[in-house]
């Protein structure tokens, strides 16, 4: 799901013509700390990747995908740990410019084979100089609920959710960037509850660099 959720952005932002850099028009300017930062954060994520394959048998499993207009834009590849059955990474490589990666998601598991972090960067097909997203989750299991909290490369905190049960009770919960920040009622008193503890039980409000993929 969460490669089709991937997918979905990435189209929106072609289908809004939407692109990263400085443009002749002056319209818009580069950013340059924010791509050299988040083009670092894409290397790490994609060293980290090399990393967890080392001295692992690997289960490899792959499909084509694009876009609307570009329907084989890509190929996806799953890389798998074959002796606990786990996907440790999914690569989506450029047909045409084979050694571009698309977009990569790297998982990195507990003793329990639970999601603890996961980092994903994603490129427009055009307009390579910066990633157009860059994501750490850090993941906690308490009392019956995985709660996951996002960061973007910046430090950014820009997403939070739960899902589980909760004494009894099934619960689910989607905080958006724009919840986070304001200053609405309901959302206040969700997170001095007991159960938002629980579902962020043990998390950094900011990220660290001991979280940051190397």
């Amino acid at each position: 799901m969460k490669g089709k959720l991937m997918a979905l952005l990435i189209t929106g932002l072609i289908t809004a013509g939407v692109a990263t850099g400085t443009e002749s028009s002056g319209g818009m300017k580069e950013d340059k700390t924010h791509v050299q930062v988040w083009n670092e954060f894409a290397r790490n994520v994609f060293n980290l990747h090399k990393k967890q394959l080392m001295g692992r048998q690997i289960r490899k499993t792959s499909e084509v995908g694009g876009y609307v207009g570009r329907p084989a834009f890509y190929r996806e590849v799953n890389y798998y740990d074959a002796k606990r059955n786990l996907l440790l990474s999914k690569i989506q490589w450029e047909l045409k410019n084979p050694q571009h990666i698309h977009s990569i998601e790297v998982y990195v598991y507990d003793d329990k084979g639970r999601v603890v972090r996961d980092y994903t960067v994603s490129f427009l097909p055009d307009y390579r100089n910066a990633p157009v997203q860059a994501l750490i989750n850090l993941h906690t299991y308490k009392d019956g609920v995985h709660g996951m909290r996002q960061f973007d490369a910046s430090g950014d905190r820009t997403y939070e959710t739960c899902e589980g049960t909760y004494k009894g009770k099934k619960v689910s919960f989607r905080l958006f960037e724009d919840d986070l920040e304001g200053d609405d009622a309901d959302v206040a008193r969700l997170m001095k509850s007991p159960l938002y503890k629980a579902c962020m039980h043990n998390m950094p409000p900011k990220v660290s660099m001991h979280y940051m993929p190397h």
